[in-house]
């Protein structure tokens, strides 16, 4: 009689271990998916700087055998492309009008003509 009331003991409590399980398991899901879906609700829209990649990128392993004057034409060209794209851009927000791509914003009349990003 003992031994059948310790194995019936053991199921209950391991029941109530998996069931406590699931419950706690079921509410951090609800938890992560809860606060993914603040994030995502409250982040700003992505912007143009964020989605609108160069279209040729400098890569050390394509462009390994460019002499000094050969990186200085290169980043000629990507700066080139970025000034193209950037004209394009048409962004009222407060983030564009005074962010380092605006060549019309603080930062970069303060600059003058000096190239510090390259």
């Amino acid at each position: 009689m003992p031994i059948r009331f310790v194995l019936v003991s053991g199921r209950r409590l391991l029941l109530w271990a998996l069931r406590i399980g699931v419950l706690a398991a079921t509410a951090c899901a609800a938890l992560v998916l809860g606060y993914t879906l603040y994030a995502v609700g409250t982040l700003e829209r992505l912007r143009p700087w964020h989605v609108d990649p160069p279209r040729e990128e400098f890569s050390a392993f394509r462009h390994h055998g460019l002499d000094f004057d050969g990186y200085l034409a290169r980043e000629a060209a990507l700066f080139a492309e970025l000034d193209r794209r950037v004209a394009k851009w048409n962004e009222r927000s407060e983030a564009a009008i005074h962010g380092r791509y605006n060549p019309r914003s603080a930062s970069s009349r303060l600059a003058g003509k000096a190239q510090y990003n390259r």
